[in-house]
């Protein structure tokens, strides 16, 4: 389960990362690109089903995993609105 925890922060923070465009190969920052979609989805949705032996696991895997997810985006998003006044 810690996998798919850190897998689901990690994909988070390069999801917001790019949706801000803080990665500079990312040319439309208002598409993903395909490998990052399809990345996102195994993730989110792979991984807890591969932990999962019950449904109960999967629930509970799944609901780490996209809360992990969501608190990275959230954390990149304060981070580049804090460096962004900074730097002003």
């Amino acid at each position: 389960m810690i996998e798919a925890i850190v897998l689901g922060a990690t994909i988070g923070a390069l999801v917001e990362s790019g949706k801000r465009g803080l990665i500079k190969s990312w040319g439309n920052t208002e598409e993903l690109p395909p490998l990052v979609k399809a990345a996102m989805l195994v993730i989110l949705i792979g991984i807890p089903a591969i932990h999962a032996g019950t449904v109960g696991n999967y629930v509970i895997t799944t609901l780490a995993t996209v809360g992990a997810f969501t608190v990275a985006r959230w954390s990149v998003a304060s981070l580049s609105v804090l460096w962004q006044r900074v730097l002003r």
